[in-house]
């Protein structure tokens, strides 16, 4: 992939991500998602903004217009004993109603963030922006803590539409 691919595909990201302040958080949380394995190690960047494309392509969009819809997701997070360990909040979205069943990458786990304490007790707040299935219908967000594949916590979202 060359600089102009890359410029290219920046441009065409960016066109799709309106909305001020608040479209540059959402295009910074599908980006660093976008950009890692599960395990935290980086992904070419065509294999990237593959993913990015993808991900913007397959949300609901703003009637006549190829904007996508997402809502903005907080976790407050506290890590204790974990200095130095990466870990890893993902994400997956589950339908509580509606007609159209969701299916394959939104029931994932989608990596939003790797997290690396630097002290024995750290916490933070993340936002992170998850785009709507194209269906109507009631959903949360199923966030999960892990390290190193083993389970901490997880939480769920109150249920939107």
């Amino acid at each position: 992939m060359t600089d102009r691919d890359v410029d290219d595909t920046t441009e065409t990201v960016s066109r799709r991500v309106k909305g001020g302040r608040a479209g540059i958080r959402a295009l910074e949380t599908i980006v660093v998602g976008s950009s890692t394995d599960q395990s935290g190690k980086i992904v070419p960047p065509e294999e990237a903004a593959k993913r990015v494309l993808k991900v913007l392509h397959d949300a609901r969009q703003v009637e006549g217009s190829t904007e996508p819809v997402g809502v903005v997701v907080s976790a407050d997070v506290e890590l204790n004993g974990l200095r130095g360990k990466t870990v890893s909040l993902t994400w997956s979205m589950w339908q509580t109603e509606g007609k159209t069943r969701l299916h394959g990458q939104w029931l994932n786990e989608n990596l939003a963030y790797n997290l690396r304490p630097t002290t024995g007790k750290d916490t933070t707040t993340v936002d992170l922006w998850v785009p709507l299935p194209p269906g109507a219908g009631t959903y949360v967000i199923h966030g999960d803590l892990s390290t190193a594949g083993v389970p901490l916590a997880s939480n769920q979202s109150e249920p939107f539409n």
